[in-house]
């Protein structure tokens, strides 16, 4: 981490995935679906007080069409940092 404001700053990456069966409107559901995350996360980027920002920086959709199923992941990386004391780690600032 870096020492920012007399306090260790760490940043982490959070990784939400998500898997969909479907036909044509596949690629649609995991928009939904990701539409669905980021209201979810931006409703409290600090996650309760234990981080002070998240921030998404990717998003990736791929989709499988071998088989008798269409099948669709969606990943989603956000950056999230937190901060606490020097000496406490387990206090956020």
């Amino acid at each position: 981490g870096d020492a920012e404001c007399g306090g260790l700053v760490r940043t982490i990456e959070l990784y939400v995935e998500a898997w969909a069966a479907g036909d044509d409107e596949l690629e649609d559901l995991l928009d939904t679906m990701a539409e669905e995350v980021e209201i979810a996360v931006d409703a409290d980027d600090t996650f309760g007080g234990l981080a002070t920002d998240t921030i998404l920086q990717s998003t990736e959709k791929a989709i499988n069409s071998d088989g008798d199923q269409r099948v669709g992941r969606l990943l989603m990386t956000y950056a999230v940092r937190d901060q606490t004391g020097t000496g406490d780690p387990a206090t956020a600032l």
